[in-house]
């Protein structure tokens, strides 16, 4: 009986991080979005995949702050309703405005789910056997969701752009399971005593960690948003064939996510570093754009990296953070998610105005792809020299 209910608490919090990846399913039609906007800017058009990622800052701050006050299944499926209805939204809209006005209420209910997505995990199962194991089966239900999603975009995109958002439906599925089989009071294993994370400090150590993953989700992001123009932009494919690359890169995800024990144990304090060098060269190889099987092995090589890098950074925090854990996801959240949205505004503004070129597609993959380089120099001589302290 036991372990039946702790099955159904774990497919509970494990279908929240089937969404998890949701705000990158449109990625396959921005080429369309933008044909028929042509009065928007790119900026603005980036504006419309990266602004969920902007709302959802303020409610992961919020929901770390009251999540201690106010009973977490509420939460979650408060962000599942607004994740549905903001997502579908704009399949009924022809305004550009009115489009992104519905993705920031997609980004409010998509906030409250990564948030308790992962911190939903460190309340039932830290300090138990079970914790470690349900980090990885997290991370393979991400890719594994993030797959399904972008194939179903993918052939809705092929009967028009408005129909790729109604992939969103999708939160319905784990509203039911939420509702049904998640417990309306969270259980500390550990303790057996409910954490006020509000009352407890986060370790300033953790605010490194921050600063880390906002680089990272600065400069990698644009190896997600930029499929569909690079694409376009060379004549590879059409917008099914940019649904079928961005899948791709969530096969790189789960490969990494599984051999993400394996890689951490042999390479250790430089895992990151190497995570880095290789989702570097991902992009890069993406960016030459020579035919479409280079494109796809890129992507597939820097979706692995990805859930090389990703877990790394979050298993880190999750440790310093500890009675504090759910700030600290939401901290580090935030730090990937104001990259992800500063990137799509600043890198453009940068390569069309500094380098000028276009802003979007092949540059922005060459620039992004420089910078994980770059960072992977500094996160490789940071952990060289930690080792020589200890």
């Amino acid at each position: 009986m036991v372990k039946s209910s702790t099955l159904k608490v774990k497919t509970a919090i494990l279908s929240l991080a089937f969404l998890a990846q949701g705000f990158l399913a449109i990625s396959c039609a921005m080429s369309d979005i933008a044909k028929s906007f042509p009065d928007a800017s790119e900026s603005f058009i980036q504006s419309i995949i990266n602004i969920p990622t902007l709302l959802s800052i303020p409610f992961l701050l919020v929901g770390g702050f009251i999540a201690g006050k106010i009973n977490k299944k509420l939460l979650v499926v408060i962000g599942l309703i607004l994740f549905t209805l903001g997502g579908t939204a704009p399949f009924f809209l022809n305004n550009a405005v009115t489009i992104l006005a519905t993705r920031c209420l997609f980004g409010i209910g998509f906030g409250i789910i990564i948030l308790f997505a992962q911190s939903l995990i460190a309340d039932f199962f830290m300090g138990t056997e079970d914790y470690q194991p349900m980090l990885g089966y997290q991370s393979a239900t991400v890719a594994v969701g993030s797959i399904i999603m972008n194939l179903i975009a993918g052939v809705l995109s092929t009967t028009g752009w408005h129909h790729v958002f109604l992939v969103y439906l999708a939160g319905l599925i784990p509203l039911a399971i939420v509702c049904m089989w998640l417990p309306g009071q969270q259980k500390q294993v550990q303790s057996g005593k409910k954490r006020t994370p509000s009352k407890v400090k986060v370790p300033a150590v953790v605010l490194w960690y921050v600063a880390g993953i906002f680089m990272y989700g600065f400069f990698m992001i644009p190896g997600i948003t930029n499929i569909s123009f690079l694409i376009s932009d060379n004549n590879l494919g059409s917008t099914f064939v940019s649904g079928i690359v961005v899948t791709l890169y969530t096969v790189g995800g789960i490969l990494g996510g599984l051999f993400f024990g394996h890689w951490s144990r042999i390479l250790k304090r430089k895992s990151t570093a190497c995570a880095l060098f290789l989702h570097a060269a991902g992009m890069l190889i993406m960016s030459t754009a020579v035919n479409l099987p280079v494109v796809a092995a890129g992507t597939v090589i820097a979706g692995f990296a990805f859930s090389s890098v990703m877990p790394s950074i979050m298993a880190a925090v999750g440790k310093e953070s500890r009675e504090a854990s759910t700030m600290g996801f939401a901290l580090a959240n935030v730090g990937v998610n104001a990259g992800n949205f500063l990137s799509g505004i600043f890198m453009p503004l940068f390569l069309q105005n500094v380098c000028g070129t276009k802003g979007s597609g092949q540059p922005q993959l060459i620039c992004g792809g420089t910078g994980l380089l770059v960072s992977a120099v500094v996160c490789m001589f940071f952990s060289m020299k930690a080792k020589k302290e200890l």
